[in-house]
């Protein structure tokens, strides 16, 4: 497979769960707009489920290296820094 459409679908994949958990239907979202995240919103509940999903997902080494690359730490502390990260910059407004 080629490594942009796999980097693309994991992505996709990624965006797919913030969506689920937060009730956003990820057709809805145009994602080459550049403030694609900022029409949704989700409470902190729905934000900690999607940081341990995220956390748990890291776990795969193809998955971590793809986020992050492979001079990083990949033990827990890290993959939950890595995901309340992604979360903060890239998640839906915290009501």
């Amino acid at each position: 497979m080629d490594k942009g459409k796999e980097t693309m679908e994991k992505i996709n994949e990624v965006i797919m769960k913030m969506c689920e958990i937060a009730g956003i239907r990820f057709e809805e979202i145009d994602l080459t707009d550049s403030d694609w995240n900022k029409g949704g919103d989700w409470v902190e509940e729905e934000r900690d489920e999607f940081v341990l999903w995220l956390t748990e997902w890291l776990k795969d080494k193809n998955n971590f290296n793809l986020f992050v690359g492979t001079w990083e730490s990949r033990c827990f502390a890290s993959r939950k820094k890595i995901a309340s990260e992604f979360a903060r910059d890239y998640g839906w407004e915290l009501l």
